[in-house]
């Protein structure tokens, strides 16, 4: 197994990132570092969430120096011992921590999500807390054994805050960890998870198809269309790319899947989600009485954007 690494030191923190290729043996035990479960968080549209990412060492010895990940570039920190990996918003520290100890940030991460964002825009973010060991070997740049790495582009220079430090503090009084809800999202416990609220409604709107060929090769066009105020940002937000269900008529099956398409075991059903304008190639066998169907989901089921009009959340598809 290898991990990405190279020989960037962030502020003084002696912390190296992990960016070029070296050997590593992962550990053997669990991180010692133990992120605390976080409170859900509100905030409105065009307003500011502040939040604090406490965490104890569960070890039993001290540990000197910390590496904080959090699974979002979109959280404003200019420190100098911040920076962006991939997708990743990555901390250094050269703390002391004392076991059984707990720790936070000398001041709050902040989010500012845009003003036109849609009501119920979610925004989690995985928040994992490790030594310097841990983060050498963690799995998000670490690939599973035999699997092949490649960067998109070449790897990225990480792009330092020029602020001062972010530090540590030890919770002399931290707060209790918040109870579990029964809400899927708990799944990710030691997550960020602020929802939007007071934002702008979105409206959604799926096209049909219909095509008049009776037997053979053919396509089927459907768009999704968002006519606003509010603004979609798939990007930022966890809930922002609703996918479009597709159901063929019966004697009608998709033949290929376009990019961003997947087809189910029958093949007159197909998500699409990595787009909004789907061009699908069908091949037309029997047409029958009866229309297909093409609608807007959720990508864990329910739509949760502030949608107010859902008539035109579906549309028709026909054959023949």
């Amino acid at each position: 197994m290898f991990a990405l690494t190279g020989q960037i030191v962030a502020g003084g923190a002696g912390v190296t990132l992990a960016l070029g290729v070296l050997f590593v043996t992962p550990p053997d035990e669990e991180f010692v570092l133990e992120s605390r479960r976080l409170e859900p968080i509100s905030v409105v549209a065009g307003g500011t969430a502040r939040f604090d990412l406490p965490f104890t060492n569960t070890g039993t010895t001290p540990v000197t120096g910390a590496v904080l990940a959090v699974g979002s570039r979109h959280l404003a920190a200019s420190y100098r011992n911040c920076s962006t990996v991939g997708d990743h918003l990555v901390c250094t520290f050269g703390t002391r921590l004392e076991p059984g100890a707990v720790y936070g940030l000398s001041e709050p991460l902040v989010f500012r999500p845009p003003a036109d964002s849609i009501t119920g825009s979610r925004m989690g973010a995985d928040v994992t807390w490790y030594t310097r060991a841990d983060y050498a070997a963690h799995p998000i740049f670490t690939p599973e054994p035999g699997a092949t790495y490649e960067w998109r582009t070449e790897p990225p220079d990480p792009r330092w805050g020029i602020a001062p430090e972010l530090t540590l503090k030890e919770l002399v009084d931290p707060p209790a960890d918040p109870p579990e809800t029964g809400d899927p999202w708990d799944e990710f416990e030691e997550a960020v998870d602020i929802t939007v609220t007071d934002g702008r409604p979105a409206d959604l709107a799926v096209s049909g198809a219909r095509t008049t060929v009776t037997s053979g090769p053919s396509t089927v066009r459907v768009r999704l269309v968002n006519h606003g105020p509010g603004r979609l940002y798939p990007d930022l937000y966890t809930n922002n790319s609703p996918a479009l269900g597709v159901t063929f008529p019966t004697g009608t099956m998709a033949t290929t899947d376009p990019d961003g398409c997947y087809r189910f075991a029958d093949l007159r059903t197909l998500e699409c989600d990595r787009g909004t304008d789907f061009t699908i190639p069908v091949r037309v066998t029997k047409p029958e009485a009866g229309a297909g169907r093409v609608e807007i989901v959720g990508r864990s089921g329910a739509l949760e954007l502030d949608d107010p009009d859902r008539s035109n959340n579906a549309a028709e598809i026909v054959a023949g």
